[in-house]
């Protein structure tokens, strides 16, 4: 958002009223709010990524577990083969 301010910064300096002027105006507005919806949806979808990961991760524990269980004893000492 700061570097789309900045590039706009100062082009309509001189230029009011021409259709060029208000078109690039339109194109900053357009582009601010389609950029504050991309944050906002990100920012809400922060914490429903962040708990399937949690529970991603949990789940890969327990499948590994479950091989594990799988495998015979005297197997787990010669690496499971």
């Amino acid at each position: 958002m700061t570097h789309l301010e900045e590039g706009h910064a100062g082009l309509s300096a001189g230029t009011e009223g021409l259709a060029t002027s208000a078109a690039l105006s339109a194109v900053l507005y357009s582009w601010q709010q389609r950029l504050k919806t991309v944050r906002d949806e990100c920012g809400n979808l922060e914490a429903p990524l962040r708990l399937v990961a949690k529970d991603q991760g949990e789940f890969e524990k327990y499948v590994a577990g479950k091989f594990v269980q799988s495998v015979p004893i005297e197997a787990r000492d010669k690496g499971g083969r």
